[in-house]
């Protein structure tokens, strides 16, 4: 490189200042491989760590690194490298050297990349190389060509937010892929095209042709059923599983209902291939799985006399339809690769119905999957960071999406009585904007004011209920990962300490403070006369008071044994206990409640499992000693009876044995009250009323005839604990 006439006359022009000796080299092969700074340490520096990569170094790096221990070596290699920044300018033409040759091997990439890109664009080029070219052009990230799964004839824009790219395309398929591939663009761009790849043709219609015919069967024959599921679906489930955006949904059924009743009609119907490609040419087949995820959620919210009535059919086998036909089509479009925003909305929206305390096992594993799929779309990133910004339709979709998602998982989680790891920080998704739909217009941008709307719009809206719910579980996350990580070391057995008691008191105040910062956030938008209140305004009352007694759950349920039997006040036993017998008479309330029947159906998924084995455990595990026990004791027995009352078409084995065990409590009651009677106020019973904590143990006569598999709460022979470890 030539130097500047200056520069060349400072620089001395004599043979001996000339660097003849080698630097030592110290860095590991991996960092020096892809030029970032590395510290040296040994045996893997930190940023192999953290990248979670192996660490290797040479045996040169090694030596030195055994010559460097001592301090007058450590002074030494300081000093190098400050005399090496001293000698940059004579060292530049190794460096270019280096570059140069990097260069030359990313620019033979290219070149390939784009000989095959344009004979795939050749009138007889092979389909295999058009398609190779289109995934190396999705991982450049090139706004002309597709990502992976996306259809090639949409334009595709990188929206770049710092953390990773988000391949978007104009009708909202989106592919995530994380900052770590796109800096190792130079080496690994082979890496790249295997990872955005996907076989579009391993799991097409024309894979199941079979299987494709049952697909039309699956669908309404008759037009108006078609419009009167829809109509079900925004009355009694979208106000609670808010996971679509009705006015865009509305516009999309519309076309998919023309479009088959359309063909459907014609003199000689077309094969069913026939029918695939002109969905696919309208865009319309990735909708249709949500279509059979809102006609099966529409007859799932609707009792077997309703349907009936209604639709003369069986309603178990109008959902064995729909849930046959979402299956299969959620099959045609390769559900675990898709980028269609709307399968995985389709997807959430089933897993959502499924929520029950007796069938949550059969789901619990097709949870993880969705918040895979959910992850390689994306939507756990907030999509207003990225460039350009998407309308705000979309945003909202994912944002609702997610939430939604972020729900089922907390509860899928909470019923199988397992400690769900999360981590908050990878998840920059924000809340739902407490809007209606009507509010926001497809095509326009976010405001830049998003965060402040969503603070000062305090008012009911569709959205307030999945807001609400949102922030309680996040509240209640948070409560479980603070409980972890102080008693995660603590044994069962363990004795409290002065210190640990202390700790402990300081934990309950900060959880006491993010309950009560949760409810007064949500109780922002509760500001109507309960006289007035509107069926959906009670049910988002009614779920962000079972909410916060669930949080406290959380919190109870994740101290130690020793430790809640000898640091839990009785007054917050008493508030426990009090909580769990008003929110079952609450829900009892409910259920009878003629002003809320379009949301029974929600009563029945939300059986409040860990409410009712709480107050039976109390029950049979203490005894009263005044007559205030006894008292609540016959409330406690009477919201358990009602309750239990009406889960009685429920086919599980597990309100079979809870109904025995509500019988023995009511047969213990009526023997206090006899024996309160006879001895007047003096106490017929001379020990205090233990903790809960002990737990309950089951008597074996009551499963007698009874499949514990079917259960899939985790029985053990011999009993089980409703204040297990695990619920947190």
């Amino acid at each position: 490189m030539d130097l500047p006439p200056k520069t060349a006359a400072v620089l001395p022009a004599s043979p001996s200042s000339i660097r003849t000796r080698r630097r030592a080299i110290a860095s590991c092969d991996i960092c020096r491989r892809r030029k970032v700074r590395c510290d040296k340490q040994h045996p893997a520096c930190s940023a192999c760590r953290a990248a979670g990569r192996v660490c290797l170094y040479n045996e040169s790096s090694t030596s030195t690194f055994g010559a460097i221990v001592n301090q007058d070596a450590a002074r030494a290699l300081q000093h190098q490298r400050s005399q090496s920044i001293r000698r940059r300018s004579r060292d530049a033409a190794p460096r270019l050297d280096t570059i140069d040759a990097r260069l030359g091997r990313l620019e033979s990439v290219l070149e390939q990349i784009i000989q095959a890109k344009t004979s795939a664009l050749e009138p007889g080029g092979d389909e295999s190389e058009a398609g190779d070219g289109e995934h190396e052009s999705a991982s450049r990230g090139e706004p002309n060509t597709s990502a992976a799964g996306l259809p090639s004839d949409q334009q595709i824009r990188a929206e770049d937010g710092g953390d990773g790219t988000l391949l978007v395309s104009k009708d909202g398929d989106s592919q995530y892929i994380s900052s770590h591939h796109w800096s190792l663009l130079a080496t690994e761009l082979r890496d790249i095209r295997e990872i955005l790849t996907t076989d579009k043709d391993s799991m097409s219609a024309r894979a199941l042709p079979s299987d494709q015919n049952n697909i039309v069967r699956c669908l309404p024959a008759d037009v108006e059923v078609w419009y009167e599921l829809l109509r079900i679906f925004e009355e009694k489930v979208d106000p609670v599983f808010r996971v679509v955006h009705k006015p865009s949904l509305r516009q999309r059924f519309t076309s998919f209902v023309e479009c088959y009743t359309g063909v459907l009609s014609l003199p000689q119907p077309l094969s069913t291939e026939s029918i695939e490609e002109r969905l696919e040419k309208n865009g319309l087949l990735p909708f249709r799985p949500l279509v059979f995820a809102v006609l099966y959620a529409a007859v799932y919210s609707l009792s077997a006399s309703d349907v009936t009535s209604r639709f003369e059919d069986d309603r178990r086998r109008m959902m064995a339809t729909y849930h046959r036909g979402l299956h299969l089509s959620l099959m045609a479009v390769d559900v675990f690769s898709s980028p269609s925003i709307e399968v995985l909305q389709a997807f959430v929206l089933f897993l959502s119905c499924q929520l029950r305390d007796e069938t949550v096992g059969r789901t619990f594993t097709l949870v993880a999957a969705a918040n895979r799929l959910a992850l390689s779309q994306g939507i756990h990133r907030e999509p207003t960071l990225f460039r350009p910004v998407p309308d705000e339709v979309n945003v909202e979709i994912r944002r609702r999406v997610w939430a939604q998602l972020c729900y089922v998982e907390w509860r899928a989680a909470e019923l199988r009585g397992v400690a769900q790891p999360y981590d908050q920080d990878a998840m920059t998704t924000r809340l739902p904007r407490n809007v209606d739909d009507s509010s926001l217009k497809v095509g326009r941008m976010p405001g830049l004011l998003d965060l402040s709307q969503t603070s000062i719009e305090c008012k009911f809206t569709e959205t307030t209920l999945q807001v609400g719910l949102c922030r309680m579980v996040q509240c209640a996350r948070q409560i479980a990962q603070n409980v972890h990580s102080r008693f995660r070391h603590v044994k069962d057995t363990q004795e409290p300490t002065d210190t640990s008691a202390f700790e402990f008191d300081v934990l309950r105040r900060q959880t006491r403070e993010l309950i009560t910062a949760a409810r007064d956030a949500n109780m922002r938008y509760y500001q109507f006369d309960d006289a007035a209140a509107t069926p959906v305004q009670r049910l988002a009352k009614m779920t962000v008071k079972m909410m916060e007694w669930k949080c406290w759950l959380v919190f109870w349920c994740g101290i130690p044994t020793q430790f809640r039997r000898a640091l839990m006040p009785d007054s917050d036993r008493k508030t426990l206990l009090q909580d769990s017998a008003a929110l079952l008479e609450m829900m009892s309330a409910v259920a009878h409640d003629d002003s809320m029947r379009p949301f029974h159906w929600l009563i029945q998924i939300c059986s409040a499992f860990q409410s009712v084995m709480v107050l039976i455990s109390e029950l049979r595990d203490s005894h009263p000693s005044s007559r205030e026990d006894i008292a609540f004791r016959h409330r406690a027995v009477k919201a358990l009876k009602e309750y239990v009352a009406l889960h009685d078409d429920c086919e599980s084995g597990v309100w079979s044995v809870i109904r025995k065990y509500v019988e023995q409590l009511e047969s213990d009651n009526r023997r206090f009250s006899a024996a309160e009677e006879q001895q007047g106020a003096n106490p017929p019973f001379n020990g205090k009323s233990r903790p809960a904590s002990h737990g309950l143990l089951i008597e074996p006569d009551i499963f007698q005839g009874l499949d514990l598999a079917e259960l899939d709460f985790g029985f053990e022979s011999g009993g089980f604990s409703a204040w297990g470890e695990g619920i947190a």
